[in-house]
């Protein structure tokens, strides 16, 4: 039983929570409360809607491409160390297939036609119409994300970097001013220049203190507690 993406169920849902877990820890089921990100959707999406629009895009990615095969082999075949909530069925809400159906209709297809479901959704609680093209995708996280990596790969104007990760930020920093990211360092001992540094690591990247380290201000952070330790 999987509860994910249920806006402030660990705060306002809190007592509701709390019963649901009593109830199946009577009945001897393990019960864990975890959270995740999806920093790597986030810079696949950046990489394909950059390159729609004309731009040149280098993608860094440590982990390496998904297997050819059927949708069980992105799910069984595909090693994601990177992501460890990989192997988890996802919700993928309706502001991300909003934007993803404006924006790359075909992935929206192509995610389809691998097998994921659709299922229409309630807007201002007046329940869901079919006709208003409001919707989510229930998906396998690894089977929706090797779609998208996919059509990212097959994208002119995109080059994905596998098994490569940045290990730091290229800066310059004229006397006083704030320094300016002109690319980035990579783990395989070469440099990658860029007019712009998209960081999609989530939320343990490195980048803050890539940063500092480029002599910038500590960054300010925003955090809201999870009701988990």
């Amino acid at each position: 039983i999987l509860f994910e993406n249920v806006p402030r169920i660990q705060t306002r849902g809190r007592p509701l929570l709390d019963q649901i877990s009593a109830i199946l820890r009577s009945y001897i089921y393990n019960v864990a409360e975890t959270v995740h990100d999806c920093g790597v959707l986030g810079g696949l999406a950046a990489a394909l809607f950059s390159a729609r629009r004309g731009h040149e895009v280098v993608l860094l990615e440590r982990d390496e491409a998904p297997p050819e095969g059927t949708a069980d082999d992105d799910f069984e075949r595909w090693d994601r160390p990177g992501v460890p909530q990989a192997r988890q069925s996802h919700n993928f809400l309706g502001l991300s297939c909003a934007v993803l159906s404006a924006e790359a209709p075909d992935v929206v297809e192509a995610l389809l036609e691998r097998g994921a479901m659709r299922t229409d959704v309630s807007v201002g609680g007046r329940g869901a119409d079919p006709g208003a093209g409001e919707l989510s995708l229930l998906c396998r996280r690894l089977v929706y994300e090797a779609v998208v990596r996919r059509a990212v790969a097959h994208q002119p104007g995109v080059t994905i970097r596998a098994g490569v990760a940045a290990v730091g930020l290229l800066t310059h920093r004229a006397h006083d001013a704030m320094p300016t990211a002109l690319g980035v360092r990579t783990d395989a001992g070469d440099e990658v220049e860029a007019d712009l540094v998209v960081d999609s690591s989530g939320r343990r990247s490195p980048a803050a203190q890539w940063l500092v380290d480029g002599g910038a201000e500590v960054p300010s952070t925003r955090v809201q507690e999870c009701g988990f330790h």
